[in-house]
């Protein structure tokens, strides 16, 4: 799906891509300019946090990866609280295992002091010449679905016009400690 830059409104209320985005249970990829290279995508950027639904992604960012060949570049916050700390270097560990057992090239990286999340995928993306940024769409209906909003659509109307993947989350329950979707 193509896009432009989003206007202030837009960023505030949400743009149509993001809209259809919400609305489809398929994932997306949203261009602007810069579209795939004539190798595919070499460089992955995925953001990574605490949220269960995260790592849906790694699934479909794994097999675009091993299709592509290419490098998967793990994300996440350096944050001070240490219980955070570790539960994010846990889930930056485990998605590392993940692509690793699919024999997928990957690294780690922590966001800069200082900086937001989304100042940091911009920064990673640059430095590795990002083809894609991997985000899963968490955005909901609710007051502070508006917020989220705003992130995908910051991340959706990036500067440095690389396309993004796209991915709604699938329910998912817990049985025995196996999560089922």
């Amino acid at each position: 799906m193509g896009t432009h830059k989003a206007s202030r409104w837009q960023k505030l209320v949400g743009s149509r891509a993001i809209k259809v985005i919400t609305s489809s249970p398929v994932p997306f990829i949203v261009t602007q300019e810069k579209l795939m290279n004539s190798n595919g995508y070499d460089n992955i950027v995925v953001p990574l946090d605490l949220n269960v639904e995260t790592k849906q992604k790694l699934e479909l960012v794994a097999k675009i990866a091993n299709y592509f060949d290419s490098e998967v570049h793990l994300l996440t916050n350096d944050v001070s609280d240490e219980f955070i700390k570790t539960k994010l270097k846990a889930n930056q560990i485990w998605a590392s295992n993940y692509l690793e057992s699919k024999e997928i090239k990957n690294s780690s990286h922590l966001v800069g002091q200082g900086d937001s999340l989304t100042e940091g995928i911009f920064k990673l993306s640059k430095e590795v010449d990002a083809d894609l940024i991997a985000i899963m769409n968490l955005a909901d209906e609710t007051v502070l679905g508006l917020f989220e909003n705003s992130f995908q659509e910051e991340i959706v109307a990036n500067d440095l016009k690389v396309p993004v993947l796209c991915v709604n989350p699938h329910s998912v329950t817990k049985v025995s400690g196996i999560l089922v979707r």
